[in-house]
């Protein structure tokens, strides 16, 4: 394969423990419950990552703010149905599972956001960043809610799956109306442009799906995610986990583009979405300590299984560890140029 392969760049998303391993970034409490200092910090990271990298495209010598009210990224909802937060200084934010019996999955319902201290401190930062930035992102997160299920409950939900299935959904219903609830009351009323009443736009990730076997999977978590797909406009989905014993599955749910996960058949994901926009998830554990020559056959043989190369949005990967190397990181961000 040439260079005329049409793969721009290999996306790298630096992870909190190689930012921490060395650019000292500490992602503890103090941090996080700052905007203007969890803003300000990511300016200093993209800055830091273009004073090594920025030969090779990546960083941003003069990066903008991106204010963003998304302080627990992903476990926000988690956070919502009452979860404790864990920070750590070299890992992103994490949750600890509610804990207890059916019963909490039974009386869960949707929150009453006009009494929820988590709303209103996201309000308050809301207003802090718009009155230091101009502006503010009303993005949260976008967990599926089997992932989000997972993360507020843990092996709570898992049982249910095996052994209350209709409890199970419940919980997965109500996860759906919350999001939709998040919409509509925070994030339209943040970011009305961005989140029009009209029409409900919604990606997730799914990244949990490969814990549940497929036959599970369609029994108990599908019809959940085809009734929330009805109210989507325009679906995109993530699956991080190898995808082939889902893609049958996935198809029901039409996403309008597909994120898969390393090391699938990309052959089969493109015979299942012949005209889907896809892009690529590389494993870091396949490039830490490779050689070029590794890396390059890697993402040779990810391009070639998954083209037409127009329908290959991207080839990113994050989430490495310190072990990383700089050699690691420019010979797979530049391996499109050589293969």
């Amino acid at each position: 394969m040439s260079n005329n392969s049409k793969i721009e760049q290999v996306l790298i998303g630096f992870s909190p423990n190689w930012n921490n391993a060395n650019f000292g970034i500490d992602y503890s409490k103090t941090m996080w419950d700052d905007p203007i200092k969890r803003t300000n910090t990511q300016m200093d990271i993209e800055r830091a990552i273009y004073n090594r990298f920025g030969d090779i495209g990546i960083g941003d010598q003069n990066p903008q703010p991106k204010p963003s009210v998304n302080a627990y990224s992903d476990r926000y909802l988690s956070v919502l149905f009452g979860c404790e937060v864990v920070f750590q200084k070299d890992q992103p934010i994490c949750v600890l599972p509610l804990t207890g019996d059916y019963d909490i999955l039974v009386n869960l319902c949707v929150p009453n956001l006009e009494n929820s201290v988590l709303i209103e401190s996201t309000f308050k930062e809301a207003d802090i960043l718009k009155s230091e930035y101009g502006f503010c992102s009303g993005q949260i997160g976008r967990s599926s809610p089997l992932n989000v299920a997972i993360s507020t409950f843990g092996e709570l939900f898992l049982a249910a799956i095996a052994e209350e299935p209709e409890l199970a959904q419940h919980a997965l219903r109500v996860i759906v109306e919350t999001y939709i609830k998040l919409y509509y009351e925070l994030q339209h009323k943040i970011e009305p442009e961005a989140f029009p009443l009209d029409r409900f736009d919604f990606g997730y990730g799914n990244c949990q799906a490969i814990m549940i076997s497929p036959d599970m999977y369609r029994e108990v978590i599908l019809p959940v995610d085809l009734d929330f797909r009805k109210r989507i406009d325009k679906f995109d989905l993530h699956h991080c986990g190898i995808f082939d014993k889902y893609a049958e599955m996935y198809k029901e749910l039409r996403p309008d583009a597909i994120d898969v996960g390393a090391n699938s058949d990309y052959r089969l994901m493109r015979k299942a979405f012949p005209d889907t926009p896809s892009s690529l998830i590389i494993e870091p554990v396949d490039i830490e300590g490779r050689s070029r020559n590794d890396i390059d056959k890697l993402v040779s043989d990810m391009v070639k299984n998954a083209i037409p190369y127009h329908l290959i949005t991207r080839l990113w990967i994050a989430d490495f560890s310190k072990n990383m190397t700089d050699e690691n990181i420019r010979d797979l961000s530049t391996a499109h140029l050589r293969i």
